[in-house]
Formats: structure tokens, sequence, C-alpha cells
């Protein structure tokens, strides 16, 4: 089975949205610095699950993907400029934000990999 998990991060927090098929979407909040973020991921993963991650690019990007890469099975790392359903939204929240940046099965997903 898989999740697919949308990250907002700012620089006190990070909003986290998993989104898993035939379940609710699940959100938390946990802290901005890369081993919140690994102990979420780790915990996500638990039971066998497929972890695919997404978030936003940014100056500290090409770290966050070093540091989290071994606890998922693949990350996205998105260009806000190509996600219009996120900038040109009225209502704007974290939640929100962290949810549209899920590539579930509905969605077509526009990011890169930084991977090779």
């Amino acid at each position: 089975m898989n999740k697919y998990i949308g990250f907002d991060m700012d620089s006190k927090k990070t909003v986290a949205c998993v989104v898993e098929a035939g379940k609710g979407d699940k959100y938390q909040t946990i802290g901005s610095d890369i081993e919140s973020m690994r102990r979420f991921l780790k915990s996500e993963k638990q039971g066998g699950y497929r972890v695919e991650l997404v978030f936003e690019v940014s100056g500290h990007a090409g770290f966050i993907y070093d540091s989290l890469i071994d606890c998922v099975d693949d990350i996205k790392v998105a260009n806000p400029s190509k996600m219009t359903w996120i900038y040109r939204t009225v209502k704007k929240n974290d939640r929100i934000d962290a949810r549209r940046r899920c590539p579930d099965r509905s969605w077509r997903f526009v990011g890169y990999s930084l991977g090779s």
C-alpha cells in the first residue's frame, strides 16, 4: 500500500498531510528540523508502506532531500510556479498547501526529483 505525504515547511513548523487510499486525509504538525521530519517519515513507513514525499523547492531543498531520502521510497521537489492549483488558490493555509502537494492518483503531479 502507498502513502503520499505533502510537507508545507516554514522556519518554525512543518505541516504534513498523509493521503492513503480508502482513508481520510491525516494532518500533523511537526518540527521544522530534520530529525523531527525523519522520525515522522519512519513512523509512516512502518507496516510495510511505500511512502512518497513531496515538498516545495527552497534554498535548502538539496540538503533536505539528502537528509530524508533514506526514510522514504521517493521524493519529489515541487516547483511552485508549476503548481498553479496552489498559488492561484484564494483560500490558503498550511493544511491546504500540504494536501495540494500530495501526488495522489487523481492528480497530474508537476515537480522534479533531485535524485539521479
